[in-house]
């Protein structure tokens, strides 16, 4: 059989299996995990079936009862899919190197699977159907909120360390690698009545950070691999109290925010040969502005409750940083475009935006580096002598300082 004929007779299985969801004799699923192949596809129908996503069947169906549906697949069903993956990765990931072809294809399906799991945006217990009418959108950006069923799966310490094996085995492959960083992206923002208080919080937290900084130490990044890196950073700064942050090891508090600057200056360089040379691909500049919003959150929200000498003085580097890669030799070291890789001066003034507009959140972050580090003064007139070639940019820093 056709794959792409399976996946229709799935898909409208799901749908079958979702319409007899709230009748007494509902369908069980258990039987439907004995063959991998066929587990794969029923459990991406099932889960693209129940998600408040664009990707449920159009069929006449009210809100309110998708919603009962959804419910009820994410009470019975939603943790057994994961599990039954999780279980389908470990074995994976067990498995010696250089992986089959079919075994790289099964894995890359339960990788989707569990990212899709990890996605999932949880019915909230008090009925508000009605306010999230219309809310069929696939594109925003959920955060892992579980209820308490799920504390015993997902504060186990081996899961977070498990997500990280299978990515070191997945990451050569882009596609593999993107679900596999969105799988622990999805991790790090894990918040809500999952904790029973701010130690299992701390406790959580510490321990995807060492696993987060022995993976960062044992490899060289992939392009590829940096946004969803930024993201982990992010989300381990944003979802996580102050209390928590300010609870870490002061060693491993301290290796973290030197990791945080690392990884921002060498976005940052990135970043800017990128801008130089029009690329297209712009992961470099995607990663820095998710970094430089980390460091906003530490030098605003957080700063009057977590350790900020490390802090500031790794901050201080990420200006400084930021101000070399935007000036030329010999106080900076900004690489110069060739003339091919330049487009032409017509076809710039049509499409390109005016530097304060194009480049204004990110300029906002680094003036305000500037300011609340204390630094900003001693490197402004490394910006002053660049106003002939770069007048926009360097006006902007100047009036950001």
């Amino acid at each position: 059989m056709q794959s792409y004929v399976r996946e229709q007779i799935l898909r409208t299985v799901a749908l079958l299996l979702k319409r007899g969801t709230l009748d007494e004799k509902g369908a069980k699923l258990d039987s439907l995990f004995q063959d991998q192949l066929v587990a794969c596809s029923m459990m991406t129908a099932l889960l693209n079936e129940f998600s408040s996503s664009s990707r449920t069947s159009s069929v006449g169906f009210t809100w309110e009862f998708h919603t009962k549906c959804k419910r009820a697949f994410e009470e019975n069903n939603l943790q057994k899919v994961f599990l039954f993956s999780l279980q389908m990765l470990n074995e994976i990931e067990k498995q010696p190197p250089p992986l089959s072809r079919e075994t790289t294809a099964v894995l890359n399906r339960f990788l989707g699977i569990t990212e899709q799991v990890l996605c999932w945006e949880f019915t909230p217990k008090l009925n508000m159907l009605r306010r999230n009418v219309g809310s069929f959108d696939n594109s925003q950006t959920v955060t892992l909120k579980p209820p308490e069923k799920w504390r015993q799966t997902l504060l186990d310490p081996s899961l977070v360390q498990l997500v990280f094996r299978v990515h070191q085995k997945a990451r050569h492959n882009q596609d593999m690698a993107t679900h596999s960083t969105q799988c622990l992206t999805q991790l790090a923002s894990l918040n809500g009545v999952i904790y029973k208080d701010d130690r299992a919080r701390t406790q959580y937290l510490t321990a995807f950070i060492e696993t987060l900084l022995a993976f960062l130490d044992s490899v060289d990044l992939q392009d590829y691999e940096c946004l969803g890196v930024a993201c982990m950073f992010k989300n381990l700064i944003m979802m996580f109290p102050s209390i928590c942050i300010s609870s870490l090891p002061s060693s491993l508090y301290e290796r973290f925010i030197t990791k945080l600057q690392t990884l921002t200056c060498a976005y940052g360089r990135e970043a800017a040969l990128e801008e130089e040379m029009h690329k297209d691909d712009t992961v470099h500049m995607e990663a820095y502005e998710k970094l430089l919003e980390t460091w906003m959150e530490l030098l605003t929200t957080k700063k009057d409750n977590v350790p900020m000498e490390p802090v500031q003085t790794h901050a201080q580097h990420v200006f400084n940083s930021y101000i070399q890669c935007h000036i030329s030799p010999p106080d900076g070291c900004r690489v110069q475009g060739t003339d091919d890789s330049r487009p032409d001066s017509e076809d710039v003034d049509e499409v390109e935006e005016d530097d304060r507009d194009k480049f204004s959140d990110q300029l906002c972050c680094v003036g305000a580096l500037g300011r609340l580090t204390g630094i900003g003064r001693p490197c402004v007139p490394l910006a002053w002598p660049t106003t002939a070639n770069t007048p926009d940019a360097s006006l902007v820093w100047k009036s950001e300082l």
